[in-house]
């Protein structure tokens, strides 16, 4: 982004807020002139005052500045000044560069004649948690999203309106309380709560001020035995079962891709599964074919044709259920640290890449979007096959 500059001569005027106001051309080296640069002087002061001139983004679009008191107002179409001027609206980058002259032009005219651009500024809005919820509810936000922010709103604020300030200082607070996840996912929920705000005015960023916490990276281990856990499970709850069936023979996520999973998300004899959209972490479609030890278990299921093949019923369980489910598991059983419910996943991972050694296939298998991704779950384990015919050799020495 560039801000372009050019001398141009004008007459002198008037200004209550200004001692002696003298305007002064302005003139940048090594770039292109465009437009006229008008600059507002007070030699009691020693400083610019007012300064105004064109900025031209990288897309080849243009906006109007006006430097004032040291803040920065942008402007790019006339309606500020009273006039029906929308140089972005052109089809090319020339004729743009046009009218962003000609508006920029009846900018500095109206400056002259005494506009200012705080005379255009909206009063300040309360920003209270009823209008961040009326936001949330225009954005057709998830409950649970809405819910998050909601507290966190509460949290920082209680009863009073949203300011930048409030939100770094309730931050600098907990700093040193929380662990490096739980400061990162309140980070996110505070830049959510700022991004529904900014319709009303809000121009605070809490969220770039406070810095994400680099969290140590947790290594899911997996089980030396699989089919025994998988037995452990079958007898301590079948729907859990059936969860973690679907996640080591179809490569599926537990909490969102296999908890809303319905019927009519499967074939007719349930040899493929087919899900898309929000449902899936990347937004990808997925179309994974069904082994047959995890067909023999949906084969018994009596759901209808929009039932969650796990509530039996239209609605899903809540997003929390398998997680609750697994560390009840967990604790009946007394499982080593770092085997969780992703460690079949894992499981899975590794007995492809062993059969195949494909990193593209297991790639597309987990339903990942970045290579990445799929070497994490190849990561500290023994998965090379490396063998001694591999290794360069060399003639024997005599």
């Amino acid at each position: 982004m560039l801000d372009f500059e050019c001398s141009s001569c004008w007459a002198r005027t008037s200004d209550p807020l200004i001692n002696s106001v003298s305007l002064v051309a302005y003139k940048v080296l090594n770039i292109r002139w465009i437009g006229s640069s008008l600059a507002l002087y007070g030699p009691k002061y020693g400083l610019i005052m007012l300064k105004s001139g064109i900025t031209q983004y990288k897309n080849g679009y243009f906006c109007i500045y006006v430097r004032m008191d040291g803040k920065r107002y942008k402007y790019y179409n006339g309606s500020a000044v009273g006039i029906d001027l929308k140089p972005n609206l052109q089809d090319g980058v020339a004729d743009r560069k046009r009218a962003a002259k000609e508006l920029l032009r009846a900018f500095n005219s109206k400056i002259l004649e005494g506009w200012r651009p705080v005379q255009n500024t909206p009063p300040k809005v309360l920003l209270n948690l009823e209008k961040l919820q009326y936001t949330m509810e225009c954005m057709n936000l998830s409950a649970a999203y809405r819910y998050q922010l909601t507290q966190l709103f509460k949290r920082i604020c209680g009863d009073g309106a949203f300011t930048e300030d409030k939100a770094v200082k309730w931050f600098e607070q907990h700093l040193r309380v929380w662990s490096a996840a739980t400061h990162n996912s309140y980070l996110r929920h505070l830049r959510g709560i700022e991004k529904q705000l900014r319709p009303y005015g809000y121009s605070g960023s809490a969220g770039r001020k406070v810095k994400m916490k680099r969290c140590s990276e947790r290594l899911h281990v997996p089980f030396r035995d699989v089919d025994k856990i998988l037995q452990l499970i079958s007898c301590h709850d079948e729907k859990l079962h059936l969860c973690c069936l679907l996640m080591y023979g179809c490569f599926l996520r537990p909490h969102r891709e296999i908890r809303l999973l319905s019927r009519k998300d499967f074939s007719d004899d349930y040899r493929l599964v087919s899900i898309g959209g929000v449902r899936v972490k990347n937004g990808n479609n997925r179309v994974i074919p069904v082994p047959n030890y995890v067909r023999q278990v949906l084969l018994k299921l009596d759901v209808g044709m929009n039932d969650n093949i796990f509530s039996r019923r239209p609605t899903p369980y809540n997003p929390g259920y398998f997680k609750l489910k697994w560390r009840r598991f967990a604790m009946k059983v007394g499982l080593n640290e770092g085997e969780t419910m992703y460690s079949i996943r894992h499981n899975a991972a590794l007995y492809v890449y062993q059969k195949q050694g494909n990193l593209h296939l297991l790639q597309s298998l987990m339903g990942h979007s970045r290579m990445e991704s799929t070497l994490k779950y190849l990561r500290g384990h023994s998965v090379t096959r490396i063998t001694e015919n591999l290794l360069p050799q060399i003639s024997e020495i005599q």
